[in-house]
This record gives structure tokens, C-alpha cells and sequence, in this order.
């Protein structure tokens, strides 16, 4: 039996894990409420993972530093790294901002530079797939949105850490499912008169998303802003509460109109991003890399600059397996192909 890697990526609200020969899920697992929950988590899914194959070690990158149940992020590398699982025939590596590997004692010792590393495996592994290419690589997932741009196979950001990168505009942090709709809008139209809204985390873009049609409902899913399920029903009755409303005093047409608000300033947002990258100097690209959970938003992000790029879905390099966990996955890879 062949060795393989398995890779992990920790993040605040999802665990992700995927192997260096395709193998691939998602756990849910809000970190901020039950932190001292991710060692049992870890333990399971990779002994479960090692009991049928022939593990060669673990991969490591996270985002769930970030949680608030940290109050640094130091603090939370150093926890996330206490719960990953050890045993004496396994190695474990983790991805850092630099490129580069480092293993536990090398991590604790400097844990910064372990902190949010993924977009950037992810954008290595594309770049070595893609050869000399030149590709604007967008990473949109549920919180946040990753602009990686890659030229001639060299990843070529400005920010390394997550500060960096916001101010380059190389994070923008929308996602589309955790984002609060208050954060995206500051009106909405409500029984055709221009109404304000509720600056409370009532609903997310999760609710516009699944209200539209564009993200399909998940009823056992309650990770949302009122714990009810993740329905187009419940979506309704999140959107109304926005504008002070409920399901007797809100209808269709308010959902459609606040919906699409949503929707057009989330895709300002990225736009605004795109245009700002590099300090808003012109990059020749020959393609866009689209990765995450929102096919729907690839052509309507694009500025007039990108919009005759064809689009390419991760799904098309990594397989389906491989994109649905992609920093996971990428990670698996970069450690069976480095030394």
C-alpha cells in the first residue's frame, strides 16, 4: 500500500481534510464554541482516515487562529497546534507564510508564521499545475475571499499576513455564508420605500444566497444567524428581520429586492479589490482560476479589465475531491512532492 499525506485545514467554522491521493471531506466545527473540542475532532477523523490507509504523516494549515475564543493569535497556533494528533510513525509538517515547512517545535517556537497560511499552498499548488502561466487565482470561500495572482508560476503577492494582505486587497474578508448582511447594505427597499436596517447579525449572505436559489438548502445544517435550518423558509424570516420585520410583514418582492442588494455589493466589493491589486497597476493575466463554493459569482466579479478572461474551475486541476477542500488538499500534495 502506498503512503499517503493527509492534509489538514483548521479553520474557525470548518475543519477540512484531504488526502495526497484524493480522498477529501469537510467537518463543521465552530471552533470559538467548544475550542477545547478540535483535539477529540482531530483524532477521530485522522485515526478514522489512518485505519484504512497507510499514512505517511500530517499537513498542516489553519485560519482558526483567528477565532475569538483567542485572545492572540499566538495563543491560538499554539492551541491549534496542541491538538493536532501525534504518533511515532507519522510526521508532521506545517505549511507556513513563507513557503516553507516547519515542524512542531520550529512552529511553537515562532507560531505567527504559521498562522493563515493556506491561500498561499493553494496558490503554490496551482502555480506548479499550471506551469509558466500567468493566472488570477480567487478563492472565494464562506467567510472570506483570497486574490492570489500568479505570474509566470511564482505566486506574486505584497502582504504575507493577514494585515498585509487586507491592505493590498489580497483579503477581502466576504465570504459567501458567514458575511452579516448589515456589513454589505445600509438600506434596503422595503414595500417600495427606501427603509434602514437593523445593524445586527440577524441575517447573512447565507440567507440571500439560499433565498435566491444560488446555494442549495442544507435543513440539517443550523450553523446560521438564528441556529434555525439553513432553508429557504428560515432564510425568509432572517431577511425580514433586517428591516425590523417578520414573516407577516414582509414578502417576495422585499426578500427579491434586499437579496439582490446583497448580491451586487458583495461582487462591488471583490471588483473594488480586484481593481486596487498591486496598487491598481495593470497585470496581464491569461486566465482566472476560480476556486470555492460560488460558481455563480465568478463572471459578475470580474472588472471590465478581467472580463473577456476565460474562467477556469478548480475542479477542472484538482478533480471535484481535490477543490472541495482545496488548501487541505493542496497541502497533502506540496508535502508528498517536498522533501
Amino acid at each position: 500500500m502506498q503512503s499517503s499525506w493527509l492534509g489538514l485545514d483548521i479553520g474557525g467554522a470548518n475543519c477540512k481534510f484531504a488526502s495526497s491521493d484524493g480522498d477529501a471531506w469537510s467537518v463543521p466545527f465552530p471552533l470559538w464554541k467548544d475550542p477545547n473540542g478540535l483535539v477529540g475532532l482531530l483524532k477521530a477523523e485522522t485515526s478514522k482516515f489512518a485505519s484504512s490507509h497507510r499514512l505517511a504523516g500530517l499537513a498542516v494549515t489553519m485560519t482558526g487562529e483567528l477565532a475569538d475564543c483567542y485572545r492572540t493569535k499566538s495563543e491560538g497556533v499554539t492551541h491549534i497546534l496542541n491538538s493536532v494528533p501525534t504518533r511515532a510513525d507519522w510526521e508532521v509538517k506545517i505549511f507556513c507564510t513563507d513557503g516553507r515547512w516547519a515542524t512542531r517545535a520550529e512552529a511553537h517556537a515562532d507560531p505567527l508564521k504559521c498562522a493563515a497560511s493556506n491561500w498561499l499552498a493553494l496558490g503554490t499548488l496551482v502555480a506548479r499545475k499550471m506551469g509558466r502561466r500567468n493566472i488570477l487565482l480567487v478563492d472565494m470561500g464562506s467567510t472570506t475571499t483570497d486574490i492570489i495572482p500568479i505570474k509566470a508560476g511564482n505566486v506574486v503577492v505584497q502582504g504575507q499576513d493577514d494585515p498585509e494582505r487586507l491592505s493590498h486587497h489580497e483579503l477581502i474578508y466576504v465570504g459567501t455564508e458567514r458575511t452579516p448582511i448589515c456589513s454589505l447594505i445600509d438600506h434596503a427597499w422595503y414595500r417600495g420605500e427606501r427603509c434602514g436596517i437593523a445593524r445586527e447579525h440577524f441575517a447573512t449572505t447565507l440567507d440571500a444566497y439560499l433565498w435566491r436559489g444560488a446555494i442549495e438548502e442544507r435543513p440539517e445544517d443550523t450553523h446560521t444567524a438564528d441556529g434555525r435550518p439553513a432553508t429557504r423558509e428560515h432564510a425568509f424570516d432572517r431577511l425580514a428581520k433586517m428591516v425590523g420585520a417578520d414573516k407577516d410583514l414582509f414578502c417576495h418582492e422585499d426578500a427579491d429586492l434586499m437579496a439582490k442588494a446583497v448580491y451586487e455589493s458583495h461582487c462591488q466589493l471583490i471588483r473594488v479589490g480586484l481593481d486596487k491589486l498591486h496598487n491598481g497597476q495593470a497585470m496581464e493575466f491569461d486566465l482566472v482560476v476560480w476556486s470555492g463554493q460560488a460558481d455563480f459569482l465568478a463572471k459578475p466579479i470580474l472588472t471590465p479589465r478581467h472580463a473577456d478572461l476565460p474562467v477556469q474551475r478548480l475542479s477542472d486541476l484538482l478533480g471535484v475531491a481535490g477543490a472541495r477542500c482545496a488548501p487541505a488538499y493542496s497541502v497533502a500534495c506540496l508535502a508528498s512532492e517536498d522533501p
